[in-house]
């Protein structure tokens, strides 16, 4: 968590497809993790649950995410 409290959580379950190696294609795009997009393929290890967890290395297949803000939609009357 950074000195403004983002991101809001400390875990984030993303989709993925199981490539059967010890590795996953990220299926959808994250919120909160910084440096992976969907469609990259991270290694991945089990944690004591036995829940696959992102490995602390860069992908190994990396895609770009642009994010951006937008101003709200302001109505006007006429």
């Amino acid at each position: 968590m950074d000195e403004n409290g983002w991101p809001s959580t400390s875990v984030e379950s993303l989709w993925a497809v199981d490539l059967g190696d010890g590795t996953v294609r990220l299926d959808n795009t994250p919120w909160f993790v910084r440096g992976v997009a969907c469609g990259d393929i991270i290694r991945v290890d089990a944690d004591d649950d036995g829940c696959r967890v992102g490995a602390d290395r860069p992908p190994l297949v990396c895609h770009s995410l642009s994010r951006g803000c937008c101003p709200p939609i302001r109505r006007y009357s006429t």
